[in-house]
């Protein structure tokens, strides 16, 4: 069986001799093995890195942009398919990029599973910004969802307001408004912000109080796999419309 192929700091080789240590990553999405907007989660991470460690990664554009077309062809991932690619800056100064999920999907589109959701309340430690931390939390708030019959955790912070789901852009649709809550940047929450206008969507951006879920019209979250429409939480079922409208605006 061939094993997986890694980059590390643009050098391939076999995954599992990852770096030690903390780090901050982004999800890229892929399509015919080329990185899509790879600048913006360039500059995300490079700002992310230098407000949480006060250093600024030096990362070149087109080389990480080589690697990973490199990177997906040494594991033999299909050019005709959407995948995903991670990229992690370790804080001892290492970028990693690994190849993960193939899409089955050709575009950011919406997902053809309607997940229900289950609050979790917690909060991220010292930053709120893609890190290795943040990573674990969400994981652990997927187990106890889990538990409780859901495939999603809507994260609920300590104040009392819905945050992210399955560690991704949460947004509200009530009565033809977009409630976005205030959240670090990321590419996909641009993807959708600069959508709705044309879906016909006037964007609010707010803290989104846990109990305003109950009266939601739709609910959804987008990350590297598209959007995703959730179905339930709790005892509300939710509705995709607009949701969908939005999806097929995204290129």
């Amino acid at each position: 069986m061939t094993e997986n192929v890694c980059c590390i700091d643009g050098r391939m080789t076999t995954c599992g001799d990852y770096p030690d240590g903390l780090y901050l990553y982004q999800n890229i999405r892929t399509s015919g093995h080329e990185a899509l907007y790879l600048d913006r989660h360039i500059e995300l991470l490079k700002r992310a890195a230098l407000e949480t460690t006060g250093r600024e990664p030096s990362i070149d554009t087109a080389a990480t942009k080589r690697d990973i077309s490199a990177l997906l062809m040494r594991n033999n991932y299909p050019a005709a398919m959407q995948s995903q690619v991670v990229m992690r800056w370790y804080t001892s100064g290492h970028l990693l990029l690994s190849a993960g999920e193939i899409s089955t999907y050709r575009s950011f589109g919406l997902r053809s599973i309607y997940p229900a959701a289950a609050i979790v309340t917690y909060d991220v430690p010292l930053s709120a910004h893609p890190t290795s931390a943040r990573e674990s939390l969400a994981a652990l708030a997927r187990i106890k969802a889990m538990s409780e019959g859901a495939r999603v955790a809507i994260q609920a912070d300590s104040r009392g307001h819905a945050v992210s789901a399955d560690d991704a852009p949460l947004f509200m649709i009530r009565e033809y408004t977009l409630v976005v809550p205030p959240a670090i940047d990321s590419v996909e929450r641009r993807l959708v912000t600069d959508v709705a206008g044309r879906a016909g969507l006037e964007i609010m951006t707010r803290d989104i109080p846990v109990e305003e879920l109950g009266s939601a019209d739709e609910l959804f979250y987008i990350d590297y796999r598209g959007i995703t429409a959730i179905g339930r939480c709790g005892e509300r079922a939710y509705m995709h419309f607009l949701t969908e409208r939005i999806a097929g605006l995204i290129r």
